[in-house]
């Protein structure tokens, strides 16, 4: 770093910077989702974020327009069983669309009920990424499955989406 770069050590924490990009985001996320939806694009989705400010805020746009299920810290053991439930093979449930704390899910899970992945809230590595769009897309998953990463133009989640596709 340059001297005069060191001022953005003053700054907010790269966590805080995303999580504001991620609140800003949310309503256009939430707006794809329900257009998607009403279009019949998508049987069910996984929605993937790291932040409860994210979650709560795609929560409240989603949840008046479609049957919305969350996933994150503060889900019980037992509701987080009934939601994964209705997104594995052969199963359904009253949800179109799961919202995911990317860190309340880490055990490998089948959701071949969705094919539709939006990660709104994109990993900073290609193979977290994967893992998330892996939970619909796998061995047995009967329909096509699309992933989306949504990012903000001019913002951190734009620089990171460039490096991702680089990486990747």
């Amino acid at each position: 770093l340059a001297a005069e770069d060191w001022t953005l050590l003053d700054g907010p924490s790269v966590s805080t910077v995303r999580r504001i990009v991620g609140v800003a985001k949310a309503k256009a996320a939430a707006e794809l989702i329900a257009y998607e939806a009403g279009e019949d694009q998508f049987s069910k989705a996984l929605v993937f974020c790291d932040h409860r400010a994210v979650i709560d805020a795609l929560t409240e746009k989603l949840g008046a327009t479609l049957p919305v299920a969350v996933i994150d810290g503060r889900t019980t053991d037992k509701a987080r069983e009934s939601i994964l439930a209705s997104f594995e093979p052969d199963r359904s449930g009253p949800h179109r669309v799961c919202i995911i704390q990317r860190q309340a899910l880490k055990e490998g899970r089948t959701l071949t009920q969705a094919d539709r992945v939006f990660l709104v809230e994109p990993a900073w590595t290609p193979d977290d990424n994967k893992q998330m769009i892996a939970r619909a897309w796998r061995r047995g998953q009967p329909r096509p499955v699309r992933a989306s990463f949504l990012h903000l133009p001019g913002s951190l989640d734009e620089a990171v989406t460039r490096v991702l596709a680089r990486k990747a």
